[in-house]
C-alpha cells in the first residue's frame, strides 16, 4: 500500500529527483555515443523555456520511472491560459502627464501552465506571488534652471535654482503583483486539475487532497500570529511576514 502523497510533491519528485523531462522512455531511439557521453538529440520543443536557457537538444542517456512520465505527459497537455489585469491595478493619471512618462505593462498576457507547473516543479518551490509587495516614493536628482548659454542659475546667495524635483516610485509597482498573482492562481489550479488527471492512471502513487491555497495573500492570521497557507507556515512579524 502506498502512502499518499501530494500533488505537489509529486510534480518535484518527477522533475527535480527523476528529471523526467530529460529522461529517455523505452521506446525512444537509442542514444548516440560521443566520446565518453552518452547524448540523445532532442527536439527543443520537448523542453519548455523556464527564464534560464539550457542546451536541451541534449540529454544523457539515463530513463526515469513509469510514474513520472505519466506525470509529464499530463503537465505538457495543460493549456495556455489568457489573462487579463484589473483595471483597479492601474492609477488614473493627470490629462497634462505625457504617456511616455508612464510605464508600459501588457494588461492582456498569456500564462503556459505547463511552463510554470515544470520550472516550480524543477525548482521544488512555489511561484512568487511577492508577500510582501513594496512601494516607495523616491527622489531623484533635480531639474535646475539654466540660462540660454547653458549654465545653472543661482539665486543671491549663490543656491542652485531649482525647476523641478524628479520623483520616482521604486519597488513592486501594482500590476506587478497582481500579475504574480494571477499566476501563482492558475499555478494552483492547474495542480487541481493534474490531481484529477493523474489520479486514476497512477501505478506507484496515491495522491493525496492537499493542495496549496488558491490566495493565500487572503488568508486570515490567527491569534498566534501566523498564516496558514497550506503545507507553509508564515509568522507574522509587523508588516512583514517570513518563513518558519
Amino acid at each position: 500500500m502506498t502512502t499518499p502523497t501530494s500533488i505537489e510533491s509529486l510534480l518535484t519528485w518527477a522533475y527535480r529527483d527523476q528529471m523526467v523531462h530529460v529522461a529517455l522512455r523505452d521506446d525512444d531511439p537509442p542514444p548516440r555515443v560521443r566520446g565518453a557521453a552518452v547524448l540523445r538529440y532532442k527536439t527543443l520543443t520537448d523542453v519548455y523555456d523556464l527564464g534560464t536557457f539550457v542546451n536541451s537538444s541534449q540529454s544523457v542517456g539515463f530513463s526515469a520511472q513509469r510514474d513520472a512520465f505519466v506525470v509529464h505527459d499530463a503537465v505538457r497537455a495543460l493549456p495556455t491560459i489568457e489573462a487579463h489585469l484589473p483595471a483597479e491595478v492601474f492609477a488614473k493619471c493627470a490629462a497634462s502627464l505625457h504617456q511616455s512618462a508612464m510605464p508600459a505593462y501588457a494588461v492582456d498576457f498569456l500564462v503556459p501552465q505547463a511552463k510554470i507547473v515544470m520550472g516550480c516543479a524543477i525548482d521544488g518551490k512555489r511561484p512568487d506571488w511577492i508577500p510582501e509587495p513594496m512601494l516607495i516614493l523616491e527622489k531623484r536628482a533635480p531639474v535646475y534652471q539654466k540660462t540660454r548659454s547653458g549654465q545653472i542659475k543661482r539665486d543671491r546667495f549663490g543656491n542652485k535654482i531649482e525647476l523641478m524635483q524628479i520623483m520616482q516610485f521604486v519597488g513592486d509597482m501594482p500590476w506587478e503583483v497582481e500579475t504574480a498573482r494571477i499566476k501563482y492562481r492558475l499555478w494552483v489550479r492547474a495542480l487541481a486539475a493534474l490531481r484529477v488527471t493523474l489520479r486514476p492512471k497512477l501505478t506507484n502513487h496515491e495522491i493525496s487532497d492537499d493542495l496549496p491555497a488558491e490566495e493565500p495573500w487572503a488568508q486570515p492570521i490567527d491569534g498566534n500570529g501566523t498564516l496558514d497557507i497550506g503545507s507553509e507556515t508564515f509568522v507574522a512579524s509587523g508588516a512583514r511576514r517570513t518563513r518558519r
